[in-house]
């Protein structure tokens, strides 16, 4: 498999999640830290078994394209029966909003989930078959580019579906609420980090939305590793650190963000909540 880096023993989830996001420049391994993302709920989650299942599931693609494939349309035709028909993964809409469809592990247990943990699997196997298979940042529902110079789009949750241009831009108007203008704006590659940072963030709005502010902190704490200049983030984890009435914390992050945050009014407001920890503004 190769890993980006050696554990180390004793390593917390946090500490190997710093590792694998790879220190401020683009997340070197994709699957490592993507299945990192479980150990917010499975701290002792076990990356290396799922690995080698994958590697199965490659060898058999790798089996059946041993005739040389490089059309990305007789790939998918190859590929699409293994992996939603023999593998059996399909997207979860029944239960969509469950945490566990973000989680490598438990997608790969139940061979269900939602389109970007479905996506990530659905390219790390065509990879290590040898066939380029990236994942694409649209709104509202990541995709798969499959093939380099002339990709076919693939929307993995809804069975493989071959997504077309008309498609895209009925997605965009839906999704985004804009005119679509020239697709490869919207149709880019995703980058590690971006494909990671969208993993947390689906996590964020459903640990918010649950009020399961312990686990949303874990998540702010990841991405922040992932992009420690994000403002928005650390304003987010600092108003977070104060609902749960870690005053010191909250205070390094709303200080860090005021610092750099060019809405005077607004920092003001912001900075006014620290005032009862910070033994002013009320009775002397």
């Amino acid at each position: 498999m190769g890993y980006a880096s050696l554990p180390t023993p004793n390593e917390t989830p946090i500490e190997r999640f710093r590792r694998y996001a790879g220190m401020r420049r683009d997340v070197p391994c994709l699957w490592e830290a993507a299945f990192a993302v479980a150990e917010i709920e499975f701290p002792n989650a076990d990356a290396e078994p799922y690995s080698e299942l994958l590697d199965v599931f490659a060898d058999q693609l790798k089996e059946a394209l041993s005739d040389g494939v490089d059309d990305p349309e007789d790939f998918v035709s190859i590929y699409h029966p293994m992996f939603f028909t023999e593998w059996g993964f399909h997207g979860n809409d029944e239960d969509y909003y469950n945490p566990g469809n973000s989680f490598l592990n438990r997608v790969i247990d139940n061979r269900t989930g939602i389109p970007i943990s479905l996506t990530v699997i659905y390219a790390e196997v065509a990879r290590r078959a040898g066939f380029p298979v990236h994942g694409i940042n649209f709104p509202s529902h990541f995709l798969a580019a499959v093939g380099e110079t002339d990709p076919l789009y693939v929307d993995v949750f809804n069975g493989g579906k071959l997504v077309t241009d008309r498609d895209c831009r009925e997605m965009i108007r839906e999704y985004a609420g804009q005119e679509p203008g020239q697709l490869n704006v919207w149709r880019r590659r995703a980058s590690n980090q971006a494909t990671v940072a969208r993993m947390l963030n689906n996590l964020k709005t459903i640990y918010f939305s649950r009020s399961d502010y312990p686990r949303m902190m874990d998540v702010l704490d990841r991405l922040l590793l992932l992009n420690p200049d994000d403002l928005c983030e650390r304003k987010t984890r600092g108003l977070l650190n104060l609902r749960m009435g870690r005053m010191t914390r909250a205070r390094e992050d709303l200080m860090a963000w005021a610092a750099r945050h060019d809405d005077e009014e607004e920092t003001r407001e912001v900075l006014a909540l620290l005032a009862p920890t910070e033994g002013f503004g009320g009775v002397n």
